[in-house]
């Protein structure tokens, strides 16, 4: 959920044996959706829907439990220290007090920006496009596996999404008061490569037909199994992004502002592991909150945080290079 969370204190489900007395807010990034992702459309009363992708079952299991905290539709312009705490400037004019201020709103977050201009993540010259697509009528060659495509200047990489069981079952089973949408069988593919052989840079202005011409002009020789499994991607199913990588995670002394996942440690998804060191860094943070001491517990995350997104980050910047010197 891309967000920059108000952290009074950590939620009864992050904490342990220990309760929280205190609520925990989000607001939405200023920034919004980042160039070339298309964003899901408003429901009365502030929501978003999300395209249909598996995120948005990602969404509903991490916002299990804080539906009356989570504030949806607010958008952050930036922060100002106050006292003993943050307060968050939003775009509708409302300002948002706490003793803890997480900005994990992706990596086009205009907190970390206004707070750590340094830590800008840098576009590296390539994109990424990906989308997902029913089974029904794909080649069945492309449903037995993993199939990865090497063309000229990108790489095509295609995984069937099977399920075991229904989500919907699974989220009733171990929680009986989480929600989630039923999920049927998919196919996810992404194409990654350089910018020149995919269309080009991006201009911000994208949108489901621009991202149709880009694919249809890299792929115009790939197997018909191939070709015909792109085409049969619904246009809201298709997104991309001009990837950018942090340098490193710059030192700051720590306060109650904090950062996590894309804000601070942008990674090129040839890394396969940004998504799941974001999740380490939330369970880090909470581990480390549970103890009481604000200050304590930041100073605690930071140095965890940071030892690891630097692991993550070197490991994937080489898998990247790699990987563009083979294309």
């Amino acid at each position: 959920m891309p967000a920059a969370g108000l952290v009074r204190t950590v939620p009864r489900q992050l904490r342990g044996q220990r309760a929280g007395a205190l609520r925990r807010s989000a607001v939405e990034s200023a920034a919004g959706t980042p160039a070339g992702k298309l964003a899901g459309k408003r429901r009365r009363g502030g929501g978003r829907r999300r395209s249909e992708r598996g995120p948005a079952s990602a969404e509903g299991i991490l916002s299990h439990g804080l539906a009356p905290q989570i504030r949806w539709g607010r958008r952050a312009r930036g922060f100002e220290r106050g006292g003993d705490g943050i307060v968050v400037h939003c775009a509708d004019g409302s300002e948002h007090g706490a003793a803890l201020v997480v900005a994990a709103d992706g990596l086009h977050s205009p907190l970390r920006r206004q707070w750590l201009p340094q830590a800008e993540p840098a576009a590296i010259g390539a994109l990424n496009l990906y989308g997902k697509t029913p089974l029904d009528g794909i080649d069945p060659a492309l449903l037995a596996g993993p199939t990865i495509v090497f063309a000229d200047g990108w790489t095509l990489v295609v995984e069937p999404m099977r399920f075991r069981a229904a989500i919907s079952g699974l989220a009733a089973r171990h929680a009986p008061d989480c929600r989630l949408s039923p999920t049927d069988d998919y196919i996810y593919w992404a194409m990654f490569g350089r910018e020149a052989c995919l269309g080009g840079s991006l201009s911000g202005e994208e949108d489901a037909a621009g991202w149709r011409r880009r694919i249809e002009a890299a792929s115009g020789s790939l197997h018909p199994g191939l070709s015909d499994l792109l085409r049969r991607t619904a246009p809201e199913a298709v997104m991309g992004r001009a990837v950018r990588m942090a340098a490193g995670v710059p030192s700051w002394p720590p306060g109650r502002l904090t950062v996590l996942g894309d804000a601070i440690h942008a990674m090129s998804p040839a890394g396969g592991v940004g998504a799941n060191t974001a999740l380490a860094d939330a369970a880090m943070l909470a581990a480390c909150l549970a103890d009481g001491d604000v200050d304590r517990a930041v100073a605690r995350y930071e140095a965890d945080m940071r030892g690891r997104a630097e692991r993550a980050l070197a490991a994937t910047r080489a898998g990247t290079e790699r990987l563009l010197r083979r294309l």
